[in-house]
Formats: structure tokens, C-alpha cells, sequence
């Protein structure tokens, strides 16, 4: 190999990362297509779910760590709720000063704080009640890491979208930091209805 071809395999491998990293190359899961970033408008592990079918619209949004200055970004993309699933002590300001940040954006903003250390709460079927609105759609959904964000994404396409369990891991597999935490959780609540 001359260094040339050299230099033009790694410049090639490069460029396809950077396109699948960038969205220029959807990924497709479970018909859907999935634009996925690390760093979209500031969100970590963001991932844009289009053309799904699903009672949450054709358009979802799941992402980690998500700053009030991202909210003009969600904007951008067609969002018109944002679900923030941190708890208390994760959020950066109180929950009522990032709804007015987002309303100034034209954004919902719903609080939901999500411990996946307790199966018994209210969440999820909040979680699923406001996806499933088409007045709050199209949503997007944030925790830190997208772990849980993709846990109650999991949830919602089973129990609502009947999609099979083996297509929702896949859909985790590729929003979640930590797919195996958010698999782990979303099949023990699943076990249990």
C-alpha cells in the first residue's frame, strides 16, 4: 500500500464517521430513520427519531443532557414539547424558570422527574399520556444521558405502539448512552404488567 492510499482510506473512514455522526446518513431502525449526533444544538447523545409509527407522531426527539440554550435548536427541528425527566437535583435552575426559558422559544415544558430506581411511580403513564397527545406533539425527551429517555421510549413503543421487544431494544441501542440500563429497566417494568 502506498502512503497515498493509506492517506485515502483514513481520510474516506473519517468523513462516513463524521456524516453518521452528524445526521447526514440516517440509520434505520424498525422503519424509522434516526438522525444521531453527540453534540446537536448542544444536547449530548441526541437522536432524532422521523417516520415513525407511533401514537407520539412521526417525529420524536430523545437526547441527555439538554441546556436552555438548545431550546432555540429543538425549535428549529419541528419540536413543540419538551419532557425533562431529571430529577430535583439534576436540573440547572428550577423547573419553572427552564419553562419560561423554553416558552420563549414557543416550547412546551414538562417536568417528570424519572428515578429508575422505582418501579412504582406515576411517571410512565405521564410519560404516555403526554406523548400520545397530538397537541403536544412532536415531542422531545431528555434526561442526562438519554438512558432513561430511552427506557420510557422503550415502554411507550411495546405497551402503545405494539412494536415487538426485540425492535424497541434495537431503538434503544442506538438513543441511550447506556442501553443495557435502559433494556435492564423497561424489560423489568414490562415483567411486571
Amino acid at each position: 500500500m502506498t502512503v497515498k492510499s493509506i492517506l485515502s482510506s483514513i481520510w474516506l473512514s473519517a468523513a462516513l464517521i463524521c456524516a453518521v455522526c452528524h445526521g447526514a446518513l440516517p440509520l434505520d431502525t424498525s422503519g424509522a430513520q434516526a438522525n444521531k449526533g453527540p453534540w446537536y444544538g448542544g444536547i449530548v447523545q441526541y437522536t432524532e427519531l422521523t417516520e415513525i409509527n407511533s401514537k407520539a407522531g412521526s417525529l420524536v426527539g430523545l437526547g441527555g443532557d439538554t441546556p436552555n440554550s438548545a431550546f432555540h435548536f429543538l425549535k428549529a427541528q419541528g419540536f413543540k414539547t419538551v419532557v425533562n425527566l431529571r430529577l430535583a437535583n439534576e436540573l440547572e435552575g428550577s423547573p419553572e424558570s427552564i419553562a419560561r426559558d423554553a416558552a420563549r422559544h414557543g416550547l412546551e415544558y414538562i417536568h417528570l422527574p424519572f428515578n429508575p430506581r422505582n418501579l412504582e411511580h406515576d411517571v410512565i403513564p405521564a410519560f404516555v399520556d403526554v406523548m400520545s397527545r397530538p397537541d403536544m406533539q412532536p415531542v422531545y425527551v431528555h434526561c442526562n444521558s438519554a438512558t432513561r429517555a430511552a427506557a420510557l421510549w422503550m415502554i411507550m413503543r411495546v405497551t402503545q405502539d405494539n412494536v415487538l421487544l426485540k425492535a424497541a431494544i434495537e431503538e434503544a441501542k442506538i438513543i441511550a448512552a447506556r442501553p443495557e440500563d435502559a433494556i435492564a429497566f423497561a424489560k423489568q417494568y414490562l415483567s411486571t404488567k
